[in-house]
């Protein structure tokens, strides 16, 4: 009993954060995938029939093209992290900036020490402990989204996008 009202915990503050994908559902936490062919079931897991006019989704008529912006490789970046040990500690980390639009590239190759000077001032105040698990990863996200997008204004960054995140 008390797994299933922290799943649903979960769940629920998922849903108020945004997190999940729109159509979620809390009964279908745990539960696999429907596969593409099926016709999706109401909360009792009865088929819910295709409306006129169309297959369950939709004819996509009036669905618009939804844009991923581009993306920009920053170059690798390695900071030794605040540690009180006297064996240093090292971040390793390559990212991808989610750019709106592609007309930005040029205006953002200039920003680029910019962009790895405060991104290294950020990582340098870091010990490992901060990075530790998914929370301190999703931290590490938004700090470096923050930045990048203070820094590389007028130009907007949609995301931080992780290639490689090393500690060693």
């Amino acid at each position: 009993m008390r797994r299933l009202s922290v799943r649903l915990a979960v769940v629920l503050t998922l849903a108020l954060a945004g997190a999940l994908p729109a159509g979620a559902r809390a009964e279908d936490h745990g539960k696999p995938p429907d596969k593409g062919g099926e016709a999706h079931g109401d909360a009792h897991g009865e088929a819910k029939k295709p409306e006129k006019g169309g297959d369950a989704h939709g004819d996509g008529k009036d669905a618009a093209p939804v844009s991923l912006g581009m993306y920009y490789q920053v170059p690798e970046l390695m900071a030794n992290l605040s540690s009180s040990t006297k064996k240093p500690i090292y971040l390793k980390m390559t990212i991808s900036l989610q750019m709106a639009k592609e007309s930005d590239r040029a205006q953002l190759d200039i920003r680029v020490p910019l962009l790895i000077d405060g991104f290294q001032n950020y990582l340098r105040e870091l010990s490992p402990e901060d990075l530790n698990g998914s929370m301190g990863i999703y931290r590490l996200r938004e700090e470096l989204l923050v930045r990048a997008s203070t820094i590389a204004l007028p130009i907007e960054i949609k995301d931080v996008l992780f290639k490689e995140v090393l500690v060693r």
